[in-house]
């Protein structure tokens, strides 16, 4: 399914951002953050990610669920 939601990789997004945009889960980022495998910077009270990370995330899950069903 797309969306129309095109992650930039020099981009900083914040939670808001990407549950409104790419309908990711807020319980999907914070577990992710929780286990170390999504990188992430504070400003303030605010999370945020640089596109290039996240886009580093995916990657990383995408293998991950290839490796598992295979």
């Amino acid at each position: 399914m797309r969306n129309g939601f095109t992650i930039r990789p020099e981009a900083i997004y914040d939670d808001k951002a990407l549950i409104i945009g790419a309908r990711f889960t807020s319980s999907a980022l914070d577990g992710a953050r929780r286990a170390g495998r999504l990188r992430f910077a504070r400003i303030g009270r605010r999370k945020v990610m640089r596109g290039s990370w996240l886009l580093e995330w995916l990657d990383r899950e995408a293998l991950a669920d290839d490796a598992a069903h295979t």
